[in-house]
């Protein structure tokens, strides 16, 4: 009965010259077949690495792995299979040789720091969020297929990773903060300027950019100095829960302006203020179930979307529960596990 998210955030291209970030950081890779760049979006640190092997390199592929924090590089070339492993690691950007061809190349297997003293973000629990999208996660077919269901909840996970900085604000920004007014006014078709804000401020493999280079007239093109997008991540994944999830003053408000192109899915990990959890799941544009787990002595409060009423709430799987209605305060107690469900109208 426990909600969970299969889908795993492991995605990849086989385009030289794919540009990704190293998550965690602020720090983009740009991988080539026979080497990479690697370098901070303000453009202050660079290094590269390269490896003597010959090609064509095939198959050559790029995988960002969100679920183990780092980014693969391998393929098969004339000597033999390669694959390379980069990461943020003790406050460093390091290059781990896991495979070489056995001859024909001085690579070795080991490890060697491509970039000192970066900053990275602590790890912590993640929200999950999943919009019933399982399709192979190559990043440049994301792009053209145009899906929000496929690039949300990356978009969502790779923000919690990013470190928070504050910076200038151009247009990318501004794109976000017309998302929060839409959002705060209930405007279903907020899924519009989100899918805008993703074309025009990324590249196909989530690198934040100040200006739209693909010139496709969603933003206007004014170069300034001093402005970046390294708060489209970190700012887009706060927007992006809020249509699935918010808190204010102790109530809990569920999907309050949920797309209607998301007719189900699931949010798992939420974490409230008080540092409860939660996870969620809808089918069919109808809340299905809830369950939260108390880290705090209190009153809990709840409103739903599509029209809820009433809705019952359990304190373990073997109660029959309490109907309650929408409005109605309930006392919780620390270690309470909660389940909502049989949502009525």
């Amino acid at each position: 009965m426990k909600i969970t998210i299969e889908d795993r955030l492991q995605a990849f291209s086989h385009k030289p010259g794919h540009e990704v970030l190293v998550p965690g950081t602020y720090y983009k890779l740009t991988v080539y077949p026979t080497c990479l760049e690697c370098m901070d979006l303000c453009g202050t640190k660079k290094a590269s690495f390269s490896w003597d092997l010959k090609g064509p390199i095939y198959p050559f592929t790029v995988e960002q792995d969100l679920e183990k924090s780092c980014v693969r590089i391998y393929g098969q070339s004339a000597q033999g299979y390669f694959r390379f492993l980069v990461k943020a690691e003790e406050g460093n950007i390091v290059i781990l040789v896991e495979k070489v061809p056995a001859e024909g190349t001085t690579l070795e297997k080991g490890k060697s720091i491509l970039i000192e003293e970066v900053v990275t973000k602590k790890p912590f629990s993640l929200e999950r969020l999943f919009l019933g999208n399982s399709k192979q996660k190559d990043q440049d077919c994301i792009r053209t297929r145009r899906d929000l269901s496929e690039v949300l909840p990356y978009w969502f996970f790779l923000g919690q990773m990013t470190p928070e900085v504050k910076e200038k604000e151009g247009e990318m920004s501004h794109l976000l903060d017309l998302v929060k007014l839409k959002v705060e006014d209930k405007e279903k078709d907020v899924d519009a300027l989100l899918l805008s804000t993703y074309l025009a401020g990324f590249c196909s493999g989530f690198v934040p950019r100040a200006q739209d280079e693909e010139f496709q007239g969603i933003v206007p093109v004014e170069k300034k100095k001093g402005i970046t997008a390294l708060a489209l991540l970190s700012k887009g994944a706060l927007q992006i829960r809020s249509l699935f999830f918010q808190e204010k003053e102790g109530v809990y408000h569920f999907l309050p302006c949920l797309p209607s192109q998301f007719p189900a899915g699931k949010m798992v990990g939420v974490k409230t203020v008080d540092g409860s959890t939660i996870d969620i799941e809808w089918t069919k544009h109808q809340m299905r179930r809830i369950c939260i787990s108390i880290q705090k002595v209190g009153e809990l409060n709840c409103t739903f979307s599509f029209g809820i009423k009433r809705y019952r709430i359990r304190r373990s799987l073997k109660d029959k529960g309490t109907t309650l209605q929408v409005g109605e305060s309930f006392k919780v107690r620390t270690g309470d596990v909660l389940w909502l469900d049989r949502f009525q109208t």
